[in-house]
């Protein structure tokens, strides 16, 4: 396979990390660059960790990690997805009537909204083993990767923040039904449409 292919595939890997920093950021005022970048190195990493993952462990687990991520990906973004409109449609407009979402709270939305986005990360491990690509192509296409998500998301979470302080409760909503989409279309690109 050219390595072009395997570029454009990792640009097109980081998309949903980008969707989801956005959606993510639009909620708080208080993603700043400092917190955009952590935001960046966290999702980029766990995205080389799961085509690393899939990639080492193709070979033994290639049935079980291709057969499953689609549906972690749609339960984990649709159920933040959920969460986020339920917020944004049922929670006061004055969001000092609302109480703080502690540290822990947000933590497990951050872990669970990383799985879920690289979750296919993991599947395109599993094809680069059983493609005719050198261990150098592979290593050269897991650092682009993780530059294309470090950058997407960390500008997603800045975008984000903007477009909150902005438009507040109906970013909140949009950014909950974009997330229920991207896990919608991740389990039917999976199921109904692959062939």
């Amino acid at each position: 396979m050219p390595l072009f292919v395997l570029l454009v595939v990792s640009v097109f890997l980081s998309v949903d990390s980008f969707a989801t920093a956005l959606a993510r950021s639009t909620v708080s005022t208080k993603v700043h660059l400092r917190k955009a970048i952590q935001m960046g190195l966290v999702f980029a990493c766990s995205e080389v960790a799961m085509a690393c993952i899939g990639w080492l462990l193709a070979v033994r687990f290639s049935a079980f990690i291709t057969g499953v991520d689609h549906w972690i990906s749609f339960i984990l973004l649709t159920a933040i997805g959920g969460h986020m409109l339920f917020e944004g449609l049922h929670s006061q407009e004055d969001d000092t009537a609302k109480p703080a979402v502690n540290r822990l709270q947000q933590r497990l939305g951050h872990v669970a909204a990383m799985v879920g986005t690289s979750a296919d990360s993991a599947a395109f491990g599993v094809s680069l083993a059983f493609l005719s690509v050198s261990r150098v192509q592979v290593y050269f296409v897991f650092g682009f990767l993780w530059s294309c998500v470090f950058v997407v998301t960390t500008f997603g979470a800045l975008l984000g923040r903007q477009i909150g302080q902005q438009y507040g409760k109906w970013a909140e909503r949009a950014g909950g039904l974009v997330l229920i989409g991207i896990g919608t279309y991740i389990l039917l690109s999976h199921t109904l449409w692959a062939s």
